[in-house]
């Protein structure tokens, strides 16, 4: 009895040992399916991300991110990117760039995210490639560029290498309410892409120049005070980058570059491209993000029946006959002049009399144009005018121009006509006259309880984003426009009013607290209320034809002052929390001058 109770005992244990094995093994394998389906859920839920969105941002990732345009979705994407800081959080800031490109449903582009440097190393480039796999070949197919910046902390101002780098903090002047920086002085240092000392392949260059201290970029720099250079492809006269042989199994890439033969016409080679990759609207600025790099891709355009080609915001560049560039205290002929239509350089002849250059072309719609130095002096451009038919002014040196760039001129029209007295609707990004590199911003967090808009560099997010919208009119004489949608007809610009709304949270920028004290701190913490209207919230933008803008309150009276007051960059110091938003009287002047950059249409 004993025995037969000890064997039933065991059988009982037994199979108790056997159950909770065979439950453990089942909960093992369903623990890894779990983890299996989560894996494979998270990848199918990218696939369909990057498939079917028109809009996508890539932050610092190992290896390529693919974008393949969705299907139906063919048009023109802008593009950003931010390249990585250098040296932890003491290295130079990353650079920026951006553009618009022509995408057809199916296209693949690949994202490479630079990563911020360790002490002692420099950030990484972000780029946007045409070939994956991080291999030779993927790096000769970047089409755009943004350098990562310098370990050395003393390139954390100017990250990427740069035609000229001018400081201004010693050159603004002003007691209490009348504020002004010296023209001479007004434009900071900029990277662009076409380094005439650079020469040859950069990835060959960069195989030689790879110095771990340097930022990454088109170009490596070449020690721990350097960045990384940016690129664009086929902006302002620089390379373009086709690809030839498409039809076999493994395309190549090259690039070419813009340039002038014996005879004065362009040279360049493209009858053996099949399919090139060009930039309309390009912009390059350095020393602007910290931590690991960023890219954005969103569609600003789709392409349809009706809209076969990027739409013109200016077209003061069509039916081009000539254009005349004159320019005092410094050799003309030092300049070329590359005209774009279609992605495509337009031939020109030109001729130079006294101190003006004249380009004729055959009566051309230009896309953009570019007066670019053959022998950059490292100094801004001045005393400069740019004619076109002899009767249409582009642009002067009488004002702040952000058409300047370190090696010459360079003027878009998919950006609005910044000399006329129109204000056109849409999402910009608003920069203070006293820099190149700062843009308005509200705050990121709600934790942030100042809610105090600010000067901040451009490290590329929303809340530097400003949508600017025409309003129904509340004049000061509290009459209603008669004509609003025709506000620039019958309607006296001045009596044009908008809201001005953050993307981030769509507040609208507002003066804080008593709405008619001078020095009011601005604030974008509420939506606008369409119903009470208040007039914290209604502003008035001017522009001063000259390629800024003033950006007015419409509160009849402040305390002190007899106009409206405006928006004024308080302080230029280098620290970002001290870049705040105050109102101004009239006698301030350019600390209350803005420039636009649209980004959409």
């Amino acid at each position: 009895m004993n025995k037969k109770g000890f064997a039933i005992t065991s059988l009982i244990y037994g199979l108790a040992i056997l159950g909770f094995l065979l439950i453990t093994i089942i909960m093992s394998t369903m623990a890894n399916t779990r983890f299996n389906s989560k894996q494979i859920s998270e990848d199918v839920k990218e696939d369909l991300v990057n498939y079917s969105n028109a809009s996508m941002t890539f932050n610092y990732k190992d290896g390529g991110q693919e974008f393949v345009t969705p299907d139906g979705e063919s048009g023109w994407y802008r593009i950003e990117i931010w390249g990585a800081q250098g040296g932890g959080y003491l290295g130079g800031k990353g650079s920026y760039a951006t553009g618009i490109i022509h995408l057809t449903e199916g296209q693949q582009l690949y994202f490479y995210v630079g990563k911020q440097g360790s002490s002692g190393v420099g950030g990484g480039e972000t780029s946007v490639r045409v070939e994956p796999d991080d291999n030779e070949v993927s790096k000769r197919s970047r089409i755009m560029v943004a350098g990562g910046g310098g370990s050395d902390s003393s390139s954390a101002v100017g990250s990427t290498l740069s035609r000229y780098t001018k400081s201004i903090d010693s050159n603004i002047t002003g007691i209490e309410n009348d504020y002004y920086v010296l023209k001479s002085s007004n434009l900071l240092g900029t990277t662009y892409s076409n380094f005439s000392s650079l020469m040859g392949n950069p990835y060959d260059y960069n195989l030689i120049h790879n110095s771990s201290a340097a930022g990454k970029g088109y170009y490596n720099g070449t020690s721990a005070i350097e960045g990384g250079t940016s690129f664009i492809s086929g902006y302002a006269g620089s390379f373009a980058y086709s690809a030839l042989d498409t039809n076999s199994s493994s395309p190549t890439y090259t690039q070419y570059n813009y340039s002038y033969d014996s005879n004065a016409n362009l040279s360049y080679n493209t009858s053996t491209s099949k399919g090139s990759f060009y930039f309309y609207d390009g912009m390059m600025l350095s020393g602007v993000r910290s931590g690991n790099g960023l890219a954005k891709i969103e569609r600003v355009v789709k392409e349809t029946d009706d809209i076969t080609s990027l739409p013109k915001q200016n077209t003061s560049l069509n039916n081009v006959s000539k254009i005349k560039f004159c320019l005092n205290g410094s050799d003309v002929n030092n300049y070329n002049l590359y005209a774009v239509s279609g992605g495509s350089l337009v031939k020109n002849t030109s001729s130079v009399s006294g101190n003006c250059k004249t380009f004729t072309f055959g009566n051309s719609n230009l896309d953009e144009i570019s007066l670019i130095s053959n022998n950059p002096t490292g100094k801004n451009i001045s005393n400069y005018s740019v004619v076109v038919n002899d009767s249409l002014t582009l642009v002067t040196s009488n004002g702040y121009n952000r058409v300047e760039t370190p090696d010459g001129i360079h003027i878009s029209a998919y950006q609005p006509n910044y000399l006329s007295d129109k204000v056109s609707e849409g999402t910009y990004y608003i920069f203070p006259v006293t820099s190149d590199t700062k843009v308005i911003s509200t705050y990121k967090n709600d934790e942030d309880v100042d809610k105090i808009i600010k000067s901040q560099e451009l490290s590329g997010g929303l809340n530097q984003k400003w949508s600017i919208h025409a309003i129904e009119c509340k004049l000061y004489n509290g009459n209603a426009c008669s004509d609003v949608n025709n506000r620039y007809g019958s309607v006296s610009k001045d009596r044009i009013e908008f809201k001005i709304e953050d993307l981030i949270r769509s507040n609208t920028l507002s003066i804080s607290l008593d709405e008619n004290k001078f020095k009011n701190q601005i604030t974008a913490f509420t939506p606008f209320n369409s119903l009470s209207r208040n007039d914290p919230q209604i502003w008035k933008i001017n522009s001063l034809q000259d390629g800024t803008y003033k950006i007015n309150s419409s509160v009849e009276k402040f305390d002190g002052i007899n106009t409206p007051g405006g928006l004024m960059v308080a302080t230029n110091s280098n620290d970002d929390n001290n870049n705040y938003l105050i109102i101004s009287d009239d006698k301030s002047k350019d600390l209350a001058r803005f420039y636009f950059y649209k980004l959409n249409f």
